[in-house]
């Protein structure tokens, strides 16, 4: 949830032209998306190779979790993309 927030802000401070001048450029954001993007098919693998452990109500909302980081990096990129045309 932590995370979500700090995303929330990046795009937050992302439209607001005051703070853009402490934003990284938008290929630094491109990287960091990507990387971010990397962890969480990481995390999606471990989860699933982890599933015979994992409660299925806590599988269930980890697999949520890491559908919500695809949508809002998704998101994220497609903010950068459309800035860059």
């Amino acid at each position: 949830m932590k995370q979500l927030f700090l995303l929330g802000l990046l795009i937050l401070a992302m439209c607001c032209p005051v703070f853009a001048q402490d934003l990284p450029s938008q290929a630094e954001i491109t990287d960091l998306t990507r990387k971010a993007d990397e962890k969480v098919i990481l995390f999606e693998t471990a989860l699933r190779a982890a599933k015979p452990f994992i409660p299925d109500e806590n599988f269930k909302k980890f697999s949520n979790a890491a559908d919500t980081a695809h949508v809002i990096i998704r998101n994220l990129q497609q903010k950068i993309f459309s800035q860059m045309d």
